[in-house]
């Protein structure tokens, strides 16, 4: 019963642990495949990136038919996906030690993995008129994530 009670005690502590070296293996691969890009590609990913944006704020004003929308989604699974996995960023939160990948759309197997961008919101890349939308969990037992994010204060800054 000691043994029973040990474990569910340490499981949080263990559990955020293996998480967080997940997170920080993924983060040193996508370093690496990052480095390798030349300038031409950095420059047509980014370009790819922008012109999507562009057609999300047009779309706004516009009425875009369930096609263009359609060719529109397909296109936004392969922009800045330079590794295949569907990691298109990483997001940093000094404040509250925060340091997770980003992941193209918000299924329940990518938010167990990290954060997932929401589809439909501006890639994450700046610009006029660009609005992009993160979503996470909080409160896991067995991963922190964005549990501390009401911790932060105006001012905080975040990468």
């Amino acid at each position: 019963m000691l043994l029973a009670a040990l474990v569910l005690i340490t499981y949080p502590v263990i559990s955020n642990y293996v998480s967080e070296k997940y997170a920080a293996q993924v983060r040193s691969e996508y370093s690496s495949e990052v480095e390798k890009l030349d300038d031409e590609t950095v420059h047509d990913e980014l370009h790819k990136a922008h012109e999507y944006n562009k057609m999300l704020s047009q779309a706004v004003y516009q009425s875009f038919t369930n096609e263009q929308l359609s060719q529109a989604n397909a296109e936004y699974d392969s922009i800045l996906n330079i590794s295949g996995s569907g990691l298109m960023a990483y997001i940093d939160i000094p404040a509250i030690d925060v340091h997770l990948p980003v992941y193209h759309g918000t299924g329940a197997e990518t938010l167990e993995k990290g954060l997932g961008h929401v589809i439909g919101t501006s890639l994450p890349v700046g610009g006029d008129s660009t609005q992009a939308v993160v979503s996470g969990h909080s409160g896991m037992a067995g991963n922190k994530m964005l549990s501390d994010l009401d911790k932060l204060k105006k001012g905080d800054i975040f990468s």
